[in-house]
């Protein structure tokens, strides 16, 4: 293995091992943070529920990834071939690009669950 190998390899178990470190000398609470040997032996009791989810995960974000990749086809082909798209669409894509993306993601959030849950928006 290459020096780069072994150094990212270091820094990973040393990090594992603060992080079991710090949850065992602070007893911190297994909801708030667990200690890595839990998370691995949670993991080894129920192997096929996490794997069966981690499909489900990656399913989920392929699709997403994919629809993502039509639409923008779509759309950058329709402002490519229409000025009526370039005037409209493009404009308004260029100034959400200029608002941070941190800025967007609660707004976004607020409008999916006030539209399908009514009530954590309250909570809000």
């Amino acid at each position: 293995m290459s020096s780069q190998t072994l150094r990212t390899v270091a820094v990973i178990v040393g990090f594992l091992l603060f992080w079991e470190a710090a949850c065992r000398l602070f007893n911190l609470p297994t909801y708030f943070l667990p200690a890595p040997s839990l998370v691995l032996a949670e993991i080894c009791a129920e192997p096929r529920w996490y794997l069966e989810h981690c499909g489900y995960t990656l399913f989920t974000t392929a699709l997403g990834f994919g629809l993502a990749v039509l639409v923008g086809v779509i759309a950058a082909v329709g402002i490519t071939y229409s000025k009526l798209l370039e005037n409209t669409l493009f404009t308004l894509l260029v100034s959400l690009n200029s608002v941070p993306k941190i800025a967007l993601a609660p707004s976004w959030w607020i409008l999916c669950l006030g539209c399908a849950r009514p009530i954590p928006v309250r909570l809000i």
